[in-house]
Protein backbone atom coordinates (compact mmCIF):
# COMPACT_ATOMS: atom_id res chain seq x y z
CA UNK A 1 0.00 0.00 0.00
CA UNK A 2 1.30 3.48 -0.85
CA UNK A 3 1.41 6.56 1.29
CA UNK A 4 -0.37 9.86 0.97
CA UNK A 5 1.92 12.55 -0.37
CA UNK A 6 0.50 14.95 2.24
CA UNK A 7 2.20 12.82 4.91
CA UNK A 8 5.61 13.52 3.39
CA UNK A 9 6.02 16.95 5.00
CA UNK A 10 9.49 17.64 6.33
CA UNK A 11 9.41 16.62 10.02
CA UNK A 12 11.49 18.23 12.72
CA UNK A 13 13.02 14.91 13.79
CA UNK A 14 14.28 11.99 11.70
CA UNK A 15 12.27 9.36 13.65
CA UNK A 16 9.08 11.32 13.07
CA UNK A 17 9.36 10.62 9.32
CA UNK A 18 9.36 6.86 9.80
CA UNK A 19 6.47 7.03 12.25
CA UNK A 20 4.45 9.25 9.89
CA UNK A 21 5.05 6.93 6.94
CA UNK A 22 4.10 3.81 8.88
CA UNK A 23 0.99 5.36 10.44
CA UNK A 24 -0.46 7.18 7.44
CA UNK A 25 -1.76 4.82 4.79
CA UNK A 26 -3.09 5.85 1.42
CA UNK A 27 -6.36 7.75 1.76
CA UNK A 28 -6.27 8.17 5.53
CA UNK A 29 -4.67 11.60 5.41
CA UNK A 30 -7.05 14.18 6.86
CA UNK A 31 -6.19 16.62 4.08
CA UNK A 32 -7.22 14.04 1.42
CA UNK A 33 -10.40 13.23 3.33
CA UNK A 34 -11.33 16.93 3.37
CA UNK A 35 -10.48 17.40 -0.31
CA UNK A 36 -12.14 14.23 -1.66
CA UNK A 37 -15.46 14.46 0.15
CA UNK A 38 -18.62 12.45 -0.36
CA UNK A 39 -20.25 15.62 -1.74
CA UNK A 40 -17.54 15.94 -4.41
CA UNK A 41 -17.81 12.28 -5.40
CA UNK A 42 -21.63 12.56 -5.50
CA UNK A 43 -21.45 15.68 -7.70
CA UNK A 44 -18.98 14.03 -10.10
CA UNK A 45 -21.07 10.86 -10.27
CA UNK A 46 -24.27 12.85 -10.89
CA UNK A 47 -22.63 14.84 -13.69
CA UNK A 48 -21.37 11.62 -15.32
CA UNK A 49 -24.92 10.24 -15.42
CA UNK A 50 -27.06 11.15 -18.40
CA UNK A 51 -29.25 14.16 -17.60
CA UNK A 52 -32.95 13.91 -18.40
CA UNK A 53 -33.20 17.58 -19.35
CA UNK A 54 -31.10 20.66 -20.00
CA UNK A 55 -32.27 22.09 -16.67
CA UNK A 56 -31.07 18.98 -14.80
CA UNK A 57 -27.68 19.20 -16.56
CA UNK A 58 -27.32 22.86 -15.52
CA UNK A 59 -28.28 22.04 -11.91
CA UNK A 60 -25.79 19.16 -11.78
CA UNK A 61 -23.11 21.38 -13.28
CA UNK A 62 -23.71 24.03 -10.62
CA UNK A 63 -23.44 21.42 -7.85
CA UNK A 64 -20.22 20.09 -9.40
CA UNK A 65 -18.73 23.57 -9.62
CA UNK A 66 -19.58 24.22 -5.97
CA UNK A 67 -18.30 20.83 -4.75
CA UNK A 68 -15.04 21.16 -6.73
CA UNK A 69 -14.34 24.74 -5.67
CA UNK A 70 -11.99 23.64 -2.85
CA UNK A 71 -9.81 21.38 -5.04
CA UNK A 72 -6.19 22.35 -5.52
CA UNK A 73 -4.96 23.82 -8.81
CA UNK A 74 -3.49 20.49 -9.96
CA UNK A 75 -7.07 19.19 -10.36
CA UNK A 76 -8.30 22.34 -12.12
CA UNK A 77 -5.82 22.77 -14.93
CA UNK A 78 -4.88 21.13 -18.21
CA UNK A 79 -2.05 21.90 -20.62
CA UNK A 80 -3.37 19.71 -23.44
CA UNK A 81 -5.81 20.42 -26.25
CA UNK A 82 -9.30 19.33 -25.24
CA UNK A 83 -12.01 18.14 -27.62
CA UNK A 84 -15.78 18.19 -27.58
CA UNK A 85 -18.28 16.69 -29.97
CA UNK A 86 -21.28 18.92 -30.59
CA UNK A 87 -24.40 18.12 -32.60
CA UNK A 88 -25.90 21.37 -33.89
CA UNK A 89 -29.38 21.98 -35.20
CA UNK A 90 -29.74 24.31 -38.18
CA UNK A 91 -30.59 27.37 -35.99
CA UNK A 92 -27.52 26.72 -33.81
CA UNK A 93 -25.36 26.28 -36.90
CA UNK A 94 -26.61 29.60 -38.29
CA UNK A 95 -25.91 31.27 -34.92
CA UNK A 96 -22.38 29.88 -35.01
CA UNK A 97 -21.86 31.13 -38.57
CA UNK A 98 -23.33 34.54 -37.76
CA UNK A 99 -21.80 35.30 -34.36
CA UNK A 100 -18.82 32.91 -34.24
CA UNK A 101 -19.93 32.08 -30.66
CA UNK A 102 -22.03 29.31 -29.16
CA UNK A 103 -23.60 29.72 -25.71
CA UNK A 104 -21.97 27.29 -23.27
CA UNK A 105 -22.54 26.04 -19.77
CA UNK A 106 -20.56 23.50 -17.80
CA UNK A 107 -19.77 20.77 -20.27
CA UNK A 108 -17.50 17.78 -20.77
CA UNK A 109 -14.34 17.98 -22.84
CA UNK A 110 -11.84 15.18 -23.42
CA UNK A 111 -8.11 15.11 -23.95
CA UNK A 112 -8.58 12.11 -26.28
CA UNK A 113 -9.70 12.95 -29.83
CA UNK A 114 -10.75 9.31 -30.32
CA UNK A 115 -13.19 9.60 -27.41
CA UNK A 116 -14.66 12.79 -28.90
CA UNK A 117 -15.14 10.99 -32.23
CA UNK A 118 -16.93 7.96 -30.75
CA UNK A 119 -18.74 9.28 -27.65
CA UNK A 120 -22.50 8.59 -27.65
CA UNK A 121 -22.39 6.79 -30.97
CA UNK A 122 -20.03 9.19 -32.71
CA UNK A 123 -20.65 12.31 -34.74
CA UNK A 124 -24.28 12.16 -35.91
CA UNK A 125 -25.23 11.80 -39.57
CA UNK A 126 -26.10 15.12 -41.22
CA UNK A 127 -29.84 14.41 -41.39
CA UNK A 128 -31.16 16.39 -38.40
CA UNK A 129 -27.90 17.66 -36.97
CA UNK A 130 -24.53 18.85 -38.07
CA UNK A 131 -21.84 17.18 -35.98
CA UNK A 132 -18.67 19.06 -35.17
CA UNK A 133 -15.67 18.39 -32.98
CA UNK A 134 -14.08 21.43 -31.41
CA UNK A 135 -10.56 21.56 -30.03
CA UNK A 136 -9.46 24.18 -27.49
CA UNK A 137 -6.55 24.85 -25.19
CA UNK A 138 -8.47 25.69 -22.00
CA UNK A 139 -7.55 28.50 -19.67
CA UNK A 140 -7.11 27.51 -16.02
CA UNK A 141 -10.01 29.68 -14.87
CA UNK A 142 -12.38 27.85 -17.25
CA UNK A 143 -11.81 24.38 -15.78
CA UNK A 144 -14.19 23.20 -13.06
CA UNK A 145 -12.41 19.88 -12.55
CA UNK A 146 -9.94 17.82 -14.57
CA UNK A 147 -11.35 14.31 -14.12
CA UNK A 148 -8.52 12.79 -16.11
CA UNK A 149 -6.05 14.09 -13.51
CA UNK A 150 -8.36 13.34 -10.57
CA UNK A 151 -8.82 9.68 -11.57
CA UNK A 152 -5.03 9.24 -11.73
CA UNK A 153 -4.74 10.26 -8.08
CA UNK A 154 -4.61 7.16 -5.84
CA UNK A 155 -6.10 9.11 -2.93
CA UNK A 156 -9.17 9.99 -5.00
CA UNK A 157 -9.60 6.37 -6.10
CA UNK A 158 -9.39 5.32 -2.46
CA UNK A 159 -12.00 7.96 -1.54
CA UNK A 160 -14.31 6.66 -4.31
CA UNK A 161 -13.96 3.13 -2.98
CA UNK A 162 -14.65 4.35 0.56
CA UNK A 163 -17.72 6.41 -0.42
CA UNK A 164 -19.22 4.32 -3.26
CA UNK A 165 -21.90 2.74 -1.07
CA UNK A 166 -22.93 6.19 0.25
CA UNK A 167 -23.19 7.88 -3.17
CA UNK A 168 -26.62 7.67 -4.79
CA UNK A 169 -26.61 6.04 -8.25
CA UNK A 170 -22.82 5.53 -8.09
CA UNK A 171 -23.09 2.47 -10.37
CA UNK A 172 -24.73 4.58 -13.11
CA UNK A 173 -22.30 7.49 -12.79
CA UNK A 174 -18.71 7.20 -11.64
CA UNK A 175 -19.02 3.44 -11.17
CA UNK A 176 -19.90 3.07 -14.87
CA UNK A 177 -17.63 5.75 -16.36
CA UNK A 178 -14.60 6.05 -14.07
CA UNK A 179 -12.21 7.81 -16.42
CA UNK A 180 -13.06 6.09 -19.69
CA UNK A 181 -13.76 9.48 -21.25
CA UNK A 182 -10.44 11.11 -20.21
CA UNK A 183 -12.48 14.19 -19.49
CA UNK A 184 -12.47 17.49 -17.78
CA UNK A 185 -15.44 19.65 -16.91
CA UNK A 186 -15.17 23.14 -18.25
CA UNK A 187 -17.23 26.23 -17.56
CA UNK A 188 -17.31 28.71 -20.37
CA UNK A 189 -19.75 31.53 -21.02
CA UNK A 190 -19.41 30.90 -24.72
CA UNK A 191 -17.46 28.82 -27.19
CA UNK A 192 -15.69 31.32 -29.43
CA UNK A 193 -14.56 30.37 -32.93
Amino acid sequence: MGHCYHALRRPTRRWATRRALTNVSLGSCQSCNRMFTRELIQAISDFQRDAKSAKQKVERGARLKDAASHLSAEFKSCRLICYRQIALTKPSLWQLADELVLPEAISSWTIDLGVAQTLKGGVPPPIEYTGLIFGILPTSNSIVVNLSRLFRDPNFIKACSREARNVLHFANGTGRCWNKQSSLKSHRSGLMI
